[in-house]
Formats: structure tokens, C-alpha cells, sequence
């Protein structure tokens, strides 16, 4: 749940980056600074390495997100593990409630860091 939130996070941060670089790198890149455009080599670098960042993040946190909808590691997306009656690639996974499981139910719990909650009997 952690790292997945901090992909999120670095993706949101990248994106906003990006974004709020753009208009000078547009400005930039279509030498529209009135005079002022020397030097800022700066915002091209801001603006490609911040959108660069994004790409990778936006990669890196779907691939993990298909991991927790399949409740499954890393290891076991490439061998299956291995049970008496044989390699189960579904051997973990619990349908729809992988992501409930991981998250929380409400939907509140799945974008903050929380805890998790423990159930005393």
C-alpha cells in the first residue's frame, strides 16, 4: 500500500511539475521570451526530466497495480507458486476483494496512509 501511494504521489508531483513548467517551455521553445530567453536552459531541463519522471512513475505504478488486483508478488508473476495439486497462478488472488484487502473498504482509507486497522475479538 505504501509504495504504491508513493508512486501516486511522485506521479502527482511529477505531473504537476510538468504542467506547471510547460508554459515556459513552450515560451522557450518558440524563442517568444522577449529577450529574456537566454540562460533558461533551466526550464527545458525541469520541464523533460519532470516529464521523464512521469512516464517511468506512470509505468512503475500500473504494473503494481496489477499486481495488487491479482495479489500477487513479483516473483510469482513470473513462476507460479507451486501447491500440492500443482502451479497455481491464481493461487493467492481473492477476486474482486484484492484491492479492499490492500487498501481499505472505504474509499477514503485508499488514498491516505492509514494503518491498519486492527480487530479485537
Amino acid at each position: 500500500k505504501f509504495f504504491i501511494l508513493f508512486l501516486l504521489y511522485g506521479l502527482l508531483y511529477c505531473l504537476y511539475v510538468a504542467l506547471s513548467s510547460l508554459k515556459y517551455f513552450l515560451r522557450f521553445w518558440t524563442g517568444s521570451m522577449d529577450g529574456h530567453g537566454h540562460g533558461k536552459f533551466h526550464i527545458l531541463f525541469l520541464f523533460f526530466v519532470s516529464a521523464m519522471f512521469s512516464i517511468s512513475l506512470c509505468s512503475l505504478l500500473g504494473y503494481h497495480i496489477h499486481l495488487v488486483l491479482n495479489n500477487r508478488t513479483t516473483l510469482e508473476e513470473f513462476r507460479a507458486p507451486v501447491f500440492r495439486r500443482g502451479p497455481d497462478k491464481e493461487g493467492f488472488s481473492l477476486g474482486k476483494g484484492n484491492l479492499a484487502e490492500v487498501f481499505g473498504d472505504t474509499w477514503w482509507r485508499m488514498i491516505l496512509l492509514s494503518s491498519p486497522v486492527l480487530e479485537t475479538a
